[in-house]
């Protein structure tokens, strides 16, 4: 009666060592897979960050291109002011 109590602990006790050892490797695997995605996160982050500041740096130029523009036309209309006006004075002399 004993040894047959003596025999289910073993047995328990050894079911629960494999468990143990099954988590543990788990465990182990699981730590593994986060650090990786953590990693992955770390890159998209700084890949999301490089790719804001390019934005920015569009939206930048893009306005300086707008304003170019702006600044070629009022160019162009002086240009063109400074044109009849010499015409203008030259009829008048």
């Amino acid at each position: 009666m004993h040894m047959e109590r003596f025999d289910q602990l073993e047995e328990r006790i050894n079911k629960t060592v494999e468990k143990m050892a099954k988590l543990t490797e788990e465990n182990k695997e699981l730590t593994a897979t986060n650090q990786e995605l953590q990693a992955k996160v770390q890159e998209l982050e700084d890949a999301n960050s490089k790719l804001k500041e390019q934005g920015e740096e569009l939206k930048r130029l893009e306005k300086e291109g707008q304003l170019g523009e702006k600044q070629q036309e009022i160019t162009e209309k002086v240009k063109k002011m400074l044109q009849k006006l010499e015409i203008v004075e030259s009829g008048l002399s």
